[in-house]
């Protein structure tokens, strides 16, 4: 039970859009998925990181000592947008490539 479980809730998206969408399409989500998969846990560690100082800072020091902590985690997670958003735009053609037939096109 606890398989069937576990299979629902991490893969039934992809059993939902399969039966929606062709397999090719499917196989797609799934391959953007594995590229946002180490982007999304930056994101969770950053927020595991940060919302503990973000409390801390609120209960002593208020807003004001909040505020500039939030910008400062606003700033961080632009930032590694704009990376992951750099590289995409930089490797992506070559790691598509790759990543299809092994060797470059």
């Amino acid at each position: 039970m606890t398989a069937l479980v576990f299979q629902l809730t991490s893969q039934g998206y992809y059993w939902l859009s399969a039966g929606i969408l062709s397999v090719k399409e499917t196989g797609d989500l799934r391959a953007m998925y594995n590229l946002l998969a180490p982007v999304d846990q930056v994101f969770v560690a950053m927020s595991l990181l940060v919302l503990p100082m973000m409390s801390h800072r609120w209960a002593s020091r208020g807003m004001a000592g909040l505020l500039r902590l939030w910008k400062a985690y606003a700033a961080g997670c632009l930032l590694v947008t704009c990376i992951f958003a750099a590289c995409v735009n930089l490797f992506g053609n070559t790691g598509d490539a790759l990543s299809v037939c092994g060797e470059i096109r």
